[in-house]
C-alpha cells in the first residue's frame, strides 16, 4: 500500500507502454515484410503459370509440326525447347515453394509479434489493476483512520463535557 510500490508499478507501466510502442513498430515492419513476401510469391506464381503456358504452346507447336511436313532437325529442336520449358516449370515450381515458405515464415513472425503485444497489454492491464487496488486500499485505510480519529475526538469531547459538568456541580 505504500507510495513506493505504486510508483514502482507506474514505472513498470511506463516501461511496458514504451515496449508496446516498439512492438507496434516491429509489427508494422513485419506486416510490410509479409506484404513484400506475398508480392514476391504472386510474381513467382505468375512466372510458373507463364512457364506452363509456354510449355503447352510448345507441345501444340510440336503437334502442329508433326501434322505437316517437317525435318527431323526441326522436330528435335522442338523437343529440346519442350525439355527446356519443362525444366523451367520445375524451377518455377521450386521458386514458388520457397516463396510459400517465406510467406508462412513471415505470417508466423507477424503472429509472434501480435502475441507479444497481447502479452504486453495484459501485463500493463495487470499493473494498472494492481495500482487501482493499492489506491483503493490506501483510501480505505485513510477513511478508517479518519473515522477512528473522529470517534476518538467525539469520545474526548464527551469526556470533557462530563468533567466540566462534574466540576460545575461540585
Amino acid at each position: 500500500m505504500s507510495n513506493t510500490e505504486i510508483k514502482a508499478l507506474r514505472t513498470l507501466v511506463m516501461v511496458r507502454k514504451r515496449q508496446g510502442e516498439r512492438l507496434e513498430e516491429a509489427l508494422k515492419a513485419q506486416r510490410q515484410a509479409l506484404a513484400d513476401a506475398e508480392a514476391a510469391r504472386a510474381q513467382a506464381e505468375e512466372h510458373r503459370e507463364t512457364c506452363v503456358q509456354r510449355h503447352q504452346e510448345a507441345e501444340q507447336d510440336r503437334l502442329a509440326l508433326t501434322s505437316g511436313v517437317f525435318t527431323p532437325a526441326a522436330l528435335r529442336a522442338q523437343d529440346f525447347r519442350i525439355q527446356d520449358l519443362a525444366s523451367a516449370i520445375v524451377q518455377a515450381a521450386q521458386a514458388l515453394q520457397q516463396q510459400d515458405a517465406q510467406v508462412n515464415r513471415q505470417r508466423e513472425q507477424v503472429d509472434a509479434v501480435q502475441a507479444a503485444i497481447r502479452r504486453n497489454n495484459q501485463r500493463i492491464e495487470g499493473f494498472e489493476n494492481r495500482i487501482a487496488v493499492l489506491r483503493s486500499l490506501r483510501e480505505q485505510a485513510a477513511e478508517e483512520l479518519a473515522e477512528e480519529e473522529t470517534e476518538e475526538t467525539a469520545v474526548a469531547k464527551l469526556c470533557m463535557r462530563r468533567r466540566n459538568r462534574e466540576q460545575a456541580e461540585a
